[in-house]
């Protein structure tokens, strides 16, 4: 007896295509059940593609206002350490009294900390940025303790600032480059 019965396979696909018993309805059926999977798998496919897509315009328009707001305290503080130093260079003037009055801020360096688009940000920003603040408190605290004198610190500062301004320009660029993205995809993104 052979393995493979060609005419009994036969028999039933003929059975299987005849409309008088049935199978048509199943076959029906069958082809319902094939084509609701593939088209749920479609839509579902491409519902994922545009959320993928809409996480990643909230992104740049998220880091965009991100490097907004750092530079504008950057320049702010750049404006609060050179009226320090400008003041530093007149003599008999109180150093406590000085570096108290002119506090630097770090409300958006310190709320990057906490968000989830501040690696959004290029690591030349985030690693500037962060040498700033860091030599800043060091030479501060150097001047506040008498480690230091005013003209040295004064000569730090300078030198701390014309990096800073390199770090600017990072960060300009960046928001160029972001903003160039973000018209093209008509997405609003300066609040203005």
């Amino acid at each position: 007896m052979p393995i493979f019965n060609f005419t009994r396979h036969l028999s039933n696909l003929r059975r299987l295509a005849n409309p008088g018993d049935g199978s048509q309805f199943w076959i029906g059926q069958i082809m319902v059940i094939i084509s609701t999977v593939l088209g749920v798998y479609l839509a579902a496919n491409a519902g994922f593609e545009r959320a993928i897509e809409f996480d990643a315009m909230v992104n740049k328009r998220s880091a965009y206002r991100l490097l907004g707001s750092l530079e504008a305290e950057l320049k702010d503080n750049i404006a609060i350490v050179d009226k320090l130093t400008e003041n530093l260079g007149i003599k008999f003037k109180d150093r406590k009294y000085m570096l108290r009055r002119h506090q630097t801020g770090k409300f958006v360096w310190q709320a990057m900390l906490e968000s989830d688009h501040t690696f959004q940000v290029p690591p030349k920003v985030l690693t500037g940025v962060r040498r700033y603040y860091k030599n800043l408190e060091i030479l501060r605290y150097e001047l506040e303790n008498n480690k230091i004198p005013n003209a040295y610190f004064i000569k730090r500062i300078k030198e701390e600032h014309a990096v800073l301004d390199k770090v600017l320009d990072e960060i300009e660029q960046e928001k160029q480059r972001l903003s160039k993205i973000l018209t093209q995809l008509d997405i609003s993104y300066d609040e203005k």
